[in-house]
């Protein structure tokens, strides 16, 4: 199995992956802007398609409050979602 796709906090993993293509962006490595520029529109659209497909809002409450784990850092995907301007 895929590790992403059994993980429980999809939201979770889809925006850590997104946030590492946003820093590429941000530091300007063009060798990968385009491959992260594919990634980035494809997980925003299986995000967009998952949020419609689920009506429970609690489980997306939890979802997205969920802590993300860093070293010195408290946050949660609505923090990381703020950073980006999402």
């Amino acid at each position: 199995m895929n590790p992403i796709l059994s993980q429980f906090n999809t939201i979770k993993i889809s925006l850590l992956i997104y946030r590492i293509c946003w820093k590429i962006e941000k530091k300007q490595i063009y060798s990968l802007i385009t491959k992260c520029s594919l990634l980035q529109n494809f997980l925003i659209s299986s995000l967009s398609l998952y949020f419609e497909k689920q009506n429970n809002i609690l489980t997306l409450y939890k979802f997205m409050i969920e802590p993300i784990l860093h070293m010195t850092e408290r946050k949660d995907s609505l923090d990381v979602m703020y950073e980006m301007n999402m």
